[in-house]
């Protein structure tokens, strides 16, 4: 391991992503986990945890003046959130975290690694389109002039970003494809669906991005009726709509597993129990356009089946474990066919070493 420091920042939303990237590149640097006093409790790391007391919108200064001791400073959740900021206090405070990130990138800009996870925030002309608001993407923009480094979640979204920032302006940054689950060696297991079924719903319960109407029509097969199904869901249910939601679904399952938030070692215990898993994910926030989806991270890390709509993945980069459908209720052909025979998925590995750590010169 190198002595260089090497600083991954996440105090916003994804903290299991952040800390599978950690384990990762903690092989190669002396690495540090920056995060915020409230969701201290969301990495479990022993070594290398630092934990900022003050409150959560200072910590943008700990950067300014502490970035100098490290090698690379890893965004893992960048300035994205909100979307659209909405009033006059989330637009003063967009500006004011704005203004720190520029002379954090300013200060830093050789070594700032920044995590994309939705290339639409970035460019204005995707949001004016739906007539949205391009000030904030044009604002965020400005992000990708100063920073060498970008981190993409699959060649799809990588080669979608080269298109949209120009080969031309392309060629002085190192742009990586690094889903941080893969593992070291090819893997292939063999899956057969029993009569009790436990089937992992994936992602936060939400009422925008999800399409739980979907969930519902395949409850309501004959196929399903028959048997007694647990429903395992893996993401955090901490509202009032997922609480009421989850109720609803209730009715419709022999038993239900759901929480505010697991726990990495609970997300891992619940979703090793499942048979296989289901994204509800819609098209109404650009997935499989100019965003994946956390969903092939997770069946990966859990090794299980996967079944997404067809639009999250439209280079199929995860088809050796996934199968795709157009209309959920197809999924019970597969599920039927599956309880007879033998589902073979496999997870392929990559050469993270030589991927992360060395330029990709494919531009």
């Amino acid at each position: 391991m190198s002595k260089d420091k090497f600083l991954l920042v996440e105090f916003t939303a994804h903290f299991r992503n952040a800390y599978d990237n950690f384990k990762f590149f903690k092989k190669y640097f002396n690495c540090f986990f920056l995060i915020d006093k409230k969701n201290e409790n969301k990495v479990q790391i022993k070594k290398g945890k630092i934990v900022f007391l003050l409150p959560k919108f200072l910590i943008h200064f700990y950067i300014l003046l502490q970035g100098y001791k490290y090698k690379f400073i890893y965004l893992s959740t960048p300035h994205e959130y909100p979307d659209y900021p909405n009033g006059l206090k989330q637009k003063l405070y967009f500006i004011y975290e704005f203004i720190l990130y520029m002379f954090i990138f300013k200060f830093y800009k050789k070594k700032i690694i920044i995590q994309l996870r939705g290339i639409h925030r970035y460019f204005a002309d995707i949001n004016t389109k739906i007539n949205k608001p391009g000030f904030y993407s044009y604002l965020r923009n400005l992000y990708l002039h100063n920073c060498n480094i970008i981190i993409c979640e699959s060649k799809f979204l990588r080669k979608t970003l080269i298109k949209k920032i120009g080969l031309k302006n392309c060629k002085n940054r190192k742009i990586w494809v690094f889903y941080y689950a893969y593992p070291q060696k090819k893997r292939s297991i063999s899956v057969k669906y029993k009569k009790n079924l436990n089937i992992g719903i994936l992602g936060s319960v939400d009422p925008i991005r999800k399409n739980y109407d979907q969930l519902l029509i395949l409850l309501k097969n004959k196929f399903f009726q028959k048997r007694n199904v647990t429903l395992t869901f893996l993401g955090s249910a901490q509202t009032k709509f997922a609480s009421n939601k989850i109720n609803y679904i209730r009715n419709y399952c022999n038993k239900i597993v759901s929480k505010k938030y697991f726990s990495d070692k609970e997300f891992l215990k619940y979703g090793k129990n499942c048979d296989f898993l289901i994204s509800l994910n819609t098209t109404t926030n650009f997935y499989g356009k100019y965003r994946m989806s956390g969903c092939f991270g997770d069946a990966i890390l859990l090794e299980k089946p996967l079944y997404c709509p067809k639009f999250e993945d439209p280079n199929r980069e995860f088809n050796n474990f996934t199968i795709y459908f157009d209309d959920i209720s197809k999924i019970v052909f597969y599920i039927k066919k599956y309880t007879k025979f033998k589902q073979i998925i496999s997870f392929d590995h990559l050469n993270l070493k030589e991927n992360i750590l060395n330029v990709e010169k494919e531009i």
